[in-house]
């Protein structure tokens, strides 16, 4: 249990630092989501190709998963309109698409970058 501990604390610190996966020095992202081409301290590669849609696949599960009860949980509780429950699953929405697009992009490619190291170490 106290390494999934460290695992997670590692990748929270790093990705909120937005660090490189593999040097923990340069920076991943240029924007909010979008990925600079390459690490400018050890020069290993951010290629979109490798993630391709996993990242968007991905959050908009999560999404799905998030909304409905959120809808439904907004829809019982505060009792409002639907105008002002669809104005706000909208604001929810584009918040939460925006944080898990990031956060499933560092993720694959950090699972990426360590496959890259894996095969190089076998080779």
């Amino acid at each position: 249990m106290g390494r999934v501990k460290i695992a997670i604390k590692w990748i929270v610190v790093n990705f909120l630092l937005n660090n490189c996966p593999n040097c923990l020095q340069g920076k991943v992202f240029k924007g909010i989501i979008s990925l600079n081409s390459n690490c400018n301290k050890c020069n290993i590669s951010f290629d979109e190709n490798k993630i391709g849609d996993g990242a968007t696949w991905i959050s908009s599960s999560i999404l799905c998963l998030l909304s409905i009860p959120s809808v439904l949980l907004f829809n019982f509780y505060l009792n409002i309109s639907l105008l002002y429950l669809l104005l706000l699953m909208t604001v929810v929405i584009l918040v939460l698409t925006t944080i898990l697009l990031r956060i499933t992009r560092y993720l694959l490619i950090k699972k990426f970058i360590k496959l890259e190291n894996e095969k190089n170490k076998r080779q």
